[in-house]
Order: C-alpha cells, then structure tokens, then sequence
C-alpha cells in the first residue's frame, strides 16, 4: 500500500491526463497511467549472429542465452528483436517462434506474415525437428538415453539425481 501511496504524493498517476488524486473516483474508459523509472535487467554481452541471409524473406539468427525474443516483462529494449532493429537495421520482422530466455539457439525471423505461414505450418504439425542439448555437471551415462517425459524447471535448484 505504501508504494501506492508514494506514487499518489509524486504526481506519478495520472487520470485522463491530469495528476491523479487519491479519492479520485475511476469511471468506466477512464485512462489511467502509472509513470515509474525502470532499468532493464541486463543482457548477454555476447552478441547476435545472423546466420543466413540468403533469402530475402526470412532470416536465421544465433540467439545467445540470456536475451529475450521479444519485448516481454522487463525487458523492452534488449532483446533480440530490438537489437536486430537498433544495430543492424532490420526493422518488421515477425519472429516464426521463439526460444526461452535462458535458452541459446537458431531463431527464424521473417519479413513478412505471408512468407512465413508455410513454416508456421509446419512448426503447428510437428513436421520440424528441433533438438536440445543440456550441459551437465558429474558422470553421464555410457550409451543414448532418450527421455520421454515432459521437460521442467527446478525452481528449487535441487541436486536430484537423474533416474530412468
């Protein structure tokens, strides 16, 4: 409540673009806006490569780990499609998927919807094979091991053992 209360006493609400008041009662299509100063959490200093350019249309792109696809959360300037834009001057793309933050890999960006509605296909029918590879930490086993349950985060850090 406090930090509401701060925002109120240094005019950083506004109502329908006038300074907002703290009994100021809100009706239906009223604009409310709340100005904050924010910095982005900080990115990879490893740089983007694009991959390919040999089409016109649609391009690959090394995406490191630790930089978002897109504006998501707290990142709004740092992330691969803003850099793209800002730094190598490849304004409009649409990205055809994307990796998770903490995640490195290829990313496919199109120039346009049109072009890259086939590939959407084909991501949606599971007729692209995308394989991950995890680094880990101890002895692994001797031979292929294929897992078929679904991946997940721990969010505990545990040191759990691998079973199959």
């Amino acid at each position: 409540m406090f930090m509401y209360t701060e925002a109120f006493k240094s005019e950083k609400v506004t109502l329908n673009g006038r300074v907002a008041r703290g009994d100021d009662v809100i009706k239906t299509g009223d604009i409310i806006r709340y100005y904050k100063h924010m910095h982005e959490p900080p990115i990879t200093s490893e740089p983007l490569r694009i991959l390919s350019c040999s089409t016109p249309d649609v391009l690959a792109i090394y995406k490191p780990p630790g930089m978002p696809v897109h504006p998501v959360s707290a990142y709004r300037h740092n992330t691969v499609e803003r850099i793209l834009a800002n730094e190598h001057h490849l304004h409009s793309l649409h990205s055809l998927h994307r990796l998770d933050l903490p995640t490195s890999g290829l990313v496919l960006f199109g120039r346009d919807k049109k072009t890259l509605l086939p590939l959407y296909d084909a991501f949606l029918n599971h007729r692209v094979a995308k394989t991950y590879y995890a680094r880990v930490q101890g002895r692994f086993f001797d031979k292929p091991v294929e897992c078929e349950v679904p991946l997940g985060i721990n969010s505990q850090r545990s040191q759990a053992p691998i079973s199959t």
